[in-house]
């Protein structure tokens, strides 16, 4: 009896934090979701070598193709040199913005902004009514053959 009784136990614990994590996974997004994204969402984006900069991003309209920006605001000197002199600049200089146009829902769910070679994938999360997007950006680099990579994580403003 004991070794039912603790065999059920385990399952109950195992099925509760089963339920824990995907109650915190992203929302699915489908087109109901789209007006939600508009708006100024500031956050930070950590790029490979563990650098990181303040970053905004702001969503126009509630309708695909949606339109929209990201701003790093102070980009590290070894990434703001690679940077693209077109989206050189910002509120201090040495950032960089990029203007997306080709916004969509993926169909899997998550939102995509593409500019060129330059991509942006964000996650939608909904924590007890406070809205996260969490995802990757991908952004050319000037004199070579492959891309920055950065994590972004973003809170609705």
């Amino acid at each position: 009896m004991k070794k039912g009784t603790c065999q059920g136990m385990v399952i109950l614990l195992i099925v509760g934090a089963m339920s824990l994590v995907f109650a915190a996974g992203p929302v699915i997004m489908t087109s109901k979701d789209l007006p939600s994204l508009k708006g100024k969402w500031v956050g930070r984006t950590a790029f490979e070598g563990g650098e990181s900069t303040k970053t905004e991003l702001e969503i126009y309209g509630e309708t695909v193709p949606m339109e929209g920006k990201i701003t790093f605001l102070t980009l590290p000197k070894r990434i703001w040199d690679d940077v693209p002199p077109d989206i050189k600049g910002g509120p201090t200089g040495q950032g960089a913005v990029v203007p997306f146009k080709k916004g969509r829902l993926s169909d899997k769910g998550y939102f995509v902004l593409a500019s060129g070679e330059n991509k942006l994938t964000l996650y939608l999360y909904n924590d007890g009514g406070k809205l996260k997007l969490v995802g990757t950006v991908l952004l050319e680099n000037k004199g070579a053959d492959s891309l920055m990579h950065g994590d972004v994580s973003l809170d609705k403003e």
